[in-house]
């Protein structure tokens, strides 16, 4: 279903006394069809005109000192009935007296269904004088759409701050319930004179939107590898290959498959290098390019294979994946003694087995190899013990991975085979 979602003002009495209560009356047009003009002072009414079939349900939010009445009026096509002139001053005593009723908000719905053909439902909002009705406002925008309905939203009579709202409502609706957000129109009166030759276009404003997709596709690749979202924004061949390089390398990196990590980046890299830019409908991913290869050029700087599991083991913790993060910091020890005793510890168990032991004997070392093994095995066995509960990890591990991250390094480390010896 496609919804249209406008907001209904209090007119420009504030920025001039002559318009209180009313909006200009404006020669509205669509950019791709200059010469269909549509007259009228709300720009919600000339996109239920240029656009007849392309809605099911019209939505107008307004707060109680919206015009609600002079809307109703102009939806009077000929002379008021008497019923229409008791209404319209019902509604006006209502509307002095703190807001209409839902009665005179069903007479609403019931005029302009009829006017523009399709349903029209009314939603009053709180102002938002402070932020428990910010919330508010925020609550019923995104109560509106159903899970994966298509809305168009006018934000042309809106008060200055709840396109605002709507931008994080469309966030919201977008992430979590699939709503797609087709249009956010927006009726350019201020510009008609100066650029328009007196008439006044309705903007798209999709790049908004646009803005909003890019800015997620980052973060979600950025945080949690997730490559889906930038599925939708990229189409062409070398924006496929960017799409399975990265999806190459965040699984190598979920998976802490060392021995591959570093490769993978630099062809996650190199897909990056090829995307033209230029070609792409937006110019976001020049913007965002820095925020998706900081990981992978972070990992191709480290000189050893410790290095990198312990930038891993970092980065995981800060995002709150710590299963990762306590796997890679322990995975970290054993790659450090491996290449001190020059042995392949990935490919042999045994070999494995007795770097972790040799580990937890080292003075000034052991302490925080015994307690990362003990991490490592909660996550890796599901050990239930309350020495590995939830609460003692999330307590403990941030101490002694900092105590890690100091010592890991030691060349002291490099006199173990001195005292103990590998089977090879």
């Amino acid at each position: 279903m496609h919804k249209l979602i406008i907001f209904l003002g209090t007119g420009q009495g504030e920025l001039n006394p002559k318009h209180k209560g009313s909006y200009k009356v404006a020669d509205y047009y669509f950019e791709h069809a200059i010469d269909k003009v549509y007259t009228t002072p709300y720009v919600g009414e000339a996109i239920i005109k240029a656009k007849p079939n392309e809605f099911d349900e019209v939505y107008i939010i307004g707060t109680k000192d919206s015009m609600w009445e002079t809307l109703y009026f102009s939806a009077i096509e000929e002379n008021p009935t008497d019923e229409e002139t008791d209404n319209i001053y019902e509604m006006i005593d209502a509307k002095n007296a703190g807001g209409l009723s839902e009665a005179h908000f069903n007479i609403i719905e019931g005029k302009l269904t009829v006017l523009y053909g399709l349903k029209v439902k009314t939603c009053q909002t709180p102002v938002g004088l402070n932020s428990e009705e910010h919330w508010e406002i925020f609550r019923l925008l995104t109560e509106i759409p159903s899970d994966g309905d298509n809305i168009s939203l006018d934000i042309t009579h809106s008060l200055r701050f709840q396109p605002f709202i709507s931008q994080l409502a469309i966030s919201y609706l977008q992430t979590l319930k699939g709503v797609n957000i087709k249009n956010v129109f927006y009726g350019a009166l201020e510009l008609r004179n100066t650029y328009f030759e007196g008439k006044t276009p309705i903007m798209n404003l999709n790049s908004l939107v646009s803005m909003l997709d890019w800015t997620n596709a980052a973060f979600a690749l950025s945080r949690y590898g997730d490559t889906s979202v930038f599925n939708e924004l990229l189409d062409n061949e070398l924006q496929k290959e960017f799409l399975k390089r990265s999806k190459y390398f965040y699984t190598v990196l979920q998976l802490n498959m060392v021995a591959s990590i570093k490769s993978n980046a630099e062809r996650f890299l190199k897909s990056t290098e090829k995307i033209d830019v230029e070609k792409l409908n937006s110019k976001a991913f020049a913007l965002i390019k820095d925020t998706i290869t900081d990981l992978p050029k972070t990992i191709l700087s480290k000189e050893k294979e410790w290095h990198v599991l312990f930038e891993l083991a970092e980065r995981h913790w800060k995002n709150s994946q710590y299963g990762l993060a306590i796997l890679s910091a322990y995975e970290s020890i054993i790659e450090r003694l491996a290449n001190i005793y020059k042995v392949d510890a990935r490919n042999n168990i045994d070999i494995y087995k007795e770097l972790g032991k040799i580990a937890k004997k080292k003075r000034g070392f052991g302490d925080i190899a015994v307690k990362m093994a003990k991490f490592r095995n909660a996550v890796a066995h599901a050990e239930t013990e309350k020495a590995t509960e939830p609460n003692h990890v999330l307590e403990n591990f941030e101490h002694f991975f900092n105590e890690l991250k100091s010592r890991i390094d030691s060349t002291e480390l490099e006199n173990l085979p001195k005292y103990y010896k590998v089977t090879q």
